[in-house]
């Protein structure tokens, strides 16, 4: 059975040091900034990614799709560092507090901004209200 490195310390950092010594990572950056890297848990997958922050896998799915959230191939696996992550939170448009009117500027389309027009009819001067005397003519 294989010897434990002293600086892994769990199943998963050893399963991914092996991975970066498979495909080359570790030749190519060097050994110390591997396990720099994998020890500080520089990036998550799309479900760790959506368990972290709150959201479902789905909508870390739509921000990847649509550009707002960076994500990276590794092999057949997506994941997202934690730099991009950061990026991805410090753009979201920020909440109303206690109910605050909603400004354009909320990130929000314009069209989705303007109040939306009455769909009822306006009454016309002669008209009065359903069973008035105006109305009620025998």
């Amino acid at each position: 059975m294989k010897a434990r490195r002293a600086s892994v310390s769990s199943p998963h950092e050893e399963r991914l040091y092996a991975w970066a010594e498979k495909t080359g990572l570790v030749a190519a950056i060097g050994e110390d900034a591997a396990r720099a890297i994998i020890s500080q848990g520089g990036a998550d997958t799309v479900e760790q990614f959506a368990e972290k922050n709150a959201i479902s896998r789905a909508q870390a799915w739509k921000e990847l799709a649509s550009g707002r959230l960076v994500g990276r191939k590794v092999g057949a696996r997506t994941i997202i560092t934690h730099e991009d992550a950061a990026k991805w939170r410090r753009t979201l448009p920020k909440a109303p507090v206690n109910g605050a009117a909603k400004k354009a500027s909320d990130g929000l389309p314009a069209w989705l901004a303007e109040p939306r027009p009455s769909r009822r009819r306006a009454k016309s001067a002669t008209q009065g209200p359903v069973g008035s005397e105006s109305d009620t003519t025998k």
